[in-house]
């Protein structure tokens, strides 16, 4: 897959989605590991419209820079703020073990926020 190819990163992207809630039907389910994964396909997708748009994507975690980079071209991505709010918490901090407690039902809000990242992720890739 090459990387400067939108359609791998959404390839990518859905992969993490996808996994995401799989692992939402384990008991109990891996709440860190799917807040990660929702952060990733989440940054993954936004990471497309640049790729799309020929520009490389930043090696950035940060979904809310990466929506106020493209928020000139693509100011709808503005509403995207809250959810990227919440989800980049969980780049870095998910993966070790002093990550801290989770609020209960982070894994829910995390699958529906990058269920909305994605939804209009996809709108911007199609028009």
């Amino acid at each position: 897959m090459d990387e400067h190819d939108c359609s791998s990163w959404m390839i990518f992207s859905k992969r993490d989605y996808d996994s995401a809630r799989y692992l939402s039907t384990m008991y109990p389910p891996p709440v860190e590991v799917i807040c990660f994964l929702c952060q990733q396909a989440s940054e993954k997708a936004l990471k497309a419209i640049l790729v799309q748009e020929e520009v490389m994507a930043p090696r950035t975690h940060d979904l809310v820079a990466l929506v106020q980079s493209m928020e000139t071209k693509h100011p709808d991505l503005a509403r995207l703020l809250p959810e990227c709010v919440r989800l980049s918490t969980y780049a870095v901090a998910m993966r070790y073990p002093y990550r801290g407690d989770l609020p209960a039902g982070a894994e829910t809000q995390a699958l529906k926020d990058a269920e909305v990242i994605l939804a209009c992720v996809k709108k911007v890739l199609d028009s």
